[in-house]
């Protein structure tokens, strides 16, 4: 009889309701935070300590590595939205505002990677709609090819995020095939990082830097190309533009002898380590994604003769 009386008060709390608070959330691995970090107005990457109670909360908390190398990490913060609206018999509008969130979530993860020695991974999605009785609860777990290193986490703050508000707004402004095609190179660069063998390191870099700097290119002069527009797209003064010719060489040349033979000969493999390299590769990756994301694809040729272009060309080209 007491069961009775709290089901029934509970249906009549739910029907007195106006209105339902939806959390769309993405638990994440690689990076964490010591608190709430706010971002565009309705997302939050929240600590797993201050996310609200759930099923999912306590079983990442409990879990514990065991004895075995395929244990798999359990996230330390989530990427969360909360939406509070009108209930809805519309499950049109449903499917619409369910994917929408998502999307947005996920393309803030994909940019995340973007962040100097981050690697942000969803692991799981969550969807939970308030309402007691009828509280709905949805779960999966979205595609990846490279779990990677399990210790590679990267604590994020306020300062090192801002730049992710502006890539996420200028991203959004592309169309749909472009912001699918930076999508794809993100991945791949993701990907490197969390790769454990230099070969498919330095593969997956070489390559989301070859989708980027030669999209349009014939096919000659393609290393020439590789290192003009890499160095000329980034460099800032004078200064550096030898030093990024330099390296986006090397990275050109390491990239070829993996996709050629698929290693690395000894002596790359030594200067690679010798010099910490790999750090410095990841960085004209990353720059290199943020410029073209933030300014637009330039006009190439005009760039290469020292030759000023406009937002028209940039739009054009």
């Amino acid at each position: 009889m007491l069961e009775q009386n709290r089901h029934s008060i509970d249906l009549n709390k739910y029907l007195d309701q106006g209105e339902v608070e939806t959390m769309y959330t993405f638990w994440v691995l690689g990076i964490e935070v010591e608190e709430t970090i706010e971002l565009l107005d309705d997302v939050k990457i929240i600590p797993i300590k201050d996310m609200p109670d759930s099923t999912y909360k306590e079983d990442f908390l409990q879990s514990e590595p065991k004895l075995t190398p395929y244990v798999l990490p359990c996230p330390k913060c989530a990427i969360v939205i909360t939406a509070i609206g009108e209930k809805s018999d519309n499950l049109d509008k449903d499917i619409t505002n369910i994917r929408d969130s998502f999307l947005k979530i996920d393309k803030i993860s994909c940019l995340l990677n973007l962040i100097d020695n981050t690697s942000c991974l969803p692991c799981l999605q969550t969807r939970e709609v308030s309402g007691s009785l009828f509280s709905e609860h949805g779960s999966s777990s979205p595609p990846y090819d490279v779990l990677g290193n399990n210790n590679m986490t990267t604590k994020l703050s306020k300062e090192n995020i801002k730049e992710v508000e502006k890539l996420f707004k200028k991203l959004s402004d592309l169309n749909d095939k472009e912001q699918s095609r930076f999508v794809t190179i993100i991945n791949r660069i993701r990907q490197a990082k969390r790769h454990s063998s230099i070969e498919d390191k330095i593969l997956d870099l070489g390559i989301a830097v070859e989708m980027m700097l030669l999209e349009d290119n014939d096919k000659s002069q393609l290393k020439l190309q590789f290192r003009l527009r890499g160095s000329l797209l980034i460099a800032k003064d004078n200064n550096n533009k030898e030093e990024y010719f330099k390296d986006f060489g090397e990275l050109y040349d390491y990239r070829s002898s993996v996709a050629h033979s698929g290693m690395l000969k000894d002596s790359e493999r030594k200067n690679i380590k010798k010099n910490e390299s790999l750090k410095k590769y990841f960085n004209l990756a990353e720059e290199v994604c943020k410029t073209l994301i933030l300014e637009g694809k330039p006009n190439w040729n005009k760039l290469i003769l020292g030759i000023e272009d406009t937002k028209k060309d940039r739009a054009a080209s």
